[in-house]
């Protein structure tokens, strides 16, 4: 059985997909091989599940003698979150976007992008995947400078707080704007108004490696500490 694992942030180790595992583009219904698309989005939830690991191992440990709020300040956190959205998005793309798109889309495309979808969804079965058919993480960073104009226009004093990770959502207050953060008491990550679960996620992608007949490789040894106690 071939494995998925990562070597770095920005890399993926990435077995190419076997054209007898795979199957999916030698049908009638699909004269076009799409393949390359698939491993495509098969590596993007490879560079996911790598970047989950990142961010969950900073994990701050309980502190029962000081504040419970804790920042986690280290550069792979806010790399690692800002890698993890912009996979989403492309793994969205590729794999599970059945919606709708600008009027410009040719119907051809349409038609080879939505029977990509369903032979997709075959290999994948029945399995509840929420985290990874989120769309509104591909839009917020394909409308990245709207959301930002619209934040400047509607509450021109608004205060942001982006890519970084802290223990508890009570750390940072209801009216500020999260761009790219994560708090590990309720497991959320929120990009704008989006939100992803990592823990959710992360099970989300083993059972779509399982699907297409991967493991996935051993997470990486334990960080340094990297925590400000607020």
């Amino acid at each position: 059985m071939p494995w998925l694992g990562c070597e770095t942030a920005a890399q993926a180790a990435f077995t190419r997909v076997p054209a007898a595992l795979l199957n999916l583009m030698e049908t009638e219904q699909s004269p076009l091989d799409q393949t390359r698309i698939i491993e495509a989005g098969l590596s993007a939830c490879a560079r996911m599940h790598f970047c989950i690991a990142q961010i969950l191992k900073y994990s701050p440990p309980p502190d029962p003698t000081g504040r419970p709020f804790a920042l986690v300040s280290h550069w792979e956190v806010a790399e690692a979150i800002e890698a993890l959205c912009h996979a989403q998005a492309t793994a969205f793309g590729c794999l599970f976007d059945d919606g709708r798109r600008p009027a410009w889309e040719k119907p051809v495309k349409k038609d080879y992008r939505l029977r990509r979808v369903a032979m997709v969804g075959e290999k994948c079965g029945d399995l509840d995947i929420p985290n990874l058919r989120n769309k509104g993480i591909r839009n917020a960073l394909a409308h990245f400078d709207e959301r930002l104009l619209d934040l400047l226009i509607d509450s021109p004093g608004a205060q942001t707080v982006e890519h970084l990770s802290w223990s508890h959502r009570a750390a940072v207050p209801e009216q500020f704007v999260l761009i790219g953060v994560y708090f590990y008491d309720i497991d959320k990550l929120y990009m704008f108004n989006e939100v992803l679960s990592l823990r959710g996620l992360q099970s989300e992608l083993e059972q779509v490696f399982g699907a297409f007949g991967y493991q996935v490789g051993a997470p990486n040894p334990e960080p340094p500490l990297a925590y400000t106690r607020q």
